[in-house]
């Protein structure tokens, strides 16, 4: 439910911000080359319909609020310790997924989260980093911060809902949309550390550095809490130069050279 709602909403902003910079190219139609994005405004228009739209999709996640909170709140030495291992094998693209069972599917997660229950271990993890990394430590200081904040607006999550007079059912009030949301954007900025941490030392330099996981976590967190609007230029220059190094060489903005390495485990 998380990622379809929270995939499909960001896909839809991003083209959205992008046709006013297009100007008047956005109309363009036909043989013109900008004829394309038409297309994709039309197409991805209708994704966050199928499968379940929107709405049901967050409806599904606050329905299950009251066993998230209180499974993270019981979190004992041996349960973290199995979430580690599973953030391991979530996150780190080294490490070889397990084999497909299908009679494991279910429906519901029975009140686990690994990426947001998990979060304090990367925390730590982060302030863990050896002194002679590679890392900056100013970059690292960063990192912590915003984690802490984010690790924040969990605990203040989870406290609502303990405190709430949520009840099950179809009718929830407008609030418990919008929690549900500020929920899903938790659960991405908790997924961008995850990913940097465990992939960190094999994905290449400008990954390593973390620049663009100060900028992501900041954006993310700047929608549910007052923050600067900026937190570094140079951070931004950097990012900005290396995307367009990415868009001149015709590759995606995510470095997928990790599939040769993956690809020798099936």
């Amino acid at each position: 439910s998380v990622v379809k709602y929270f995939v499909t909403t960001q896909l839809e902003t991003t083209i959205n911000n992008i046709y006013p910079v297009l100007g008047s190219r956005f109309y363009m139609r036909e043989e013109h080359d900008f004829g394309m994005f038409q297309k994709i405004l039309r197409d991805n228009s209708i994704i966050s319909m199928f499968d379940g739209s929107t709405v049901v999709n967050l409806h599904a996640l606050m329905l299950q609020f009251r066993q998230l909170t209180k499974q993270r709140r019981r979190r004992q030495l041996e349960n973290i310790k199995a979430i580690a291992s599973r953030l391991e094998q979530i996150f780190s693209l080294s490490t070889p997924a397990p084999n497909f069972d299908g009679t494991q599917l279910e429906l519901f997660g029975r009140g686990m989260d690994d990426p947001l229950q998990g979060l304090e271990i990367s925390l730590r993890k982060l302030e863990e980093l050896p002194q002679n990394t590679k890392i900056n430590s100013e970059l690292v200081s960063k990192l912590i911060n915003l984690g802490n904040l984010v690790l924040e607006e969990l605990d203040a999550h989870d406290e609502a809902i303990a405190n709430s007079k949520f009840e099950f059912g179809h009718e929830q009030s407008p609030e418990m949309f919008e929690i549900a949301k500020k929920y899903c954007t938790l659960h991405a900025a908790a997924c961008c550390l995850h990913m940097w941490l465990y992939n960190r030392d094999f994905l290449g330099e400008f990954f390593a550095k973390g620049e663009w996981l100060v900028l992501s976590l900041h954006r993310l967190l700047r929608t549910i809490r007052p923050l600067p609007y900026t937190i570094s230029e140079l951070m931004l220059e950097n990012v900005a130069q290396e995307l367009v190094k990415l868009h001149q060489e015709n590759k995606l903005f995510f470095d997928c050279s990790y599939t040769t390495s993956i690809n020798k485990y099936y």
